[in-house]
């Protein structure tokens, strides 16, 4: 038999070869390339400080040098109290260690308040003389945020979880409550 007839005998078995060689020649070409390397997605959410961006974060209070400061994003709490030349005596140290969490990251248009020692005691009389209705979400019980509308008792332990805020917008960037419930109950909240 001559090589020309052994082709054409066996002709779908070497045109099936030659289609296998080219296959596989084909995916070690591709996977040796990026093409088929999935695509590289940067997922952002609100809590994901921005690369190399600034953010603007107003702390006042007692503090050494209260105003606004630009800090890189990503920033903790602890670098703008460095910026502001740190807290001053009189300030409330321990209200300082109980509630205001140093290593969270700041985020843009922050409001940071240090309050004074005698503060306390000054902002308990003006509650009682206007009867305010504000649940503090940084001092309430479990049971006092179970009576807001849509917090169960699940939702009361994370935002108790999730201490300190610093501003009640950070209830719905990190996540704790759905922003219609946090609309829902918005008026009736406060920080300090």
């Amino acid at each position: 038999m001559q090589v020309s007839e052994l082709v054409y005998a066996y002709r779908k078995q070497i045109g099936l070869l030659l289609l296998g060689l080219i296959l596989i020649g084909l995916g070690i070409f591709l996977t040796s390339s990026d093409l088929l390397a999935p695509a590289k997605v940067e997922v952002i959410d609100e809590d994901t400080p921005q690369k190399g961006g600034v953010v603007f974060v107003d702390i006042t209070g007692a503090i050494k040098s209260p105003g606004v400061y630009e800090v890189k994003s990503g920033s903790r709490i602890s670098d703008v109290l460095e910026a502001s030349g740190g807290v001053i005596e009189g300030a409330d140290e321990e209200w300082i260690d109980k509630n205001l969490n140093r290593a969270a990251v700041v985020i843009d248009a922050q409001k940071i308040y240090i309050p004074f020692k005698d503060e306390e005691s000054s902002e308990v009389i003006a509650a009682d003389d206007v009867k305010s209705d504000k649940i503090n979400i940084n001092t309430a019980s479990a049971s006092e945020l179970e009576a807001l509308w849509g917090i169960g008792r699940v939702t009361a332990e994370n935002i108790i979880e999730h201490r300190p805020y610093s501003s009640m917008e950070e209830l719905v960037s990190r996540k704790v409550l759905k922003q219609n419930v946090y609309d829902a109950n918005k008026d009736l909240l406060s920080v300090f």
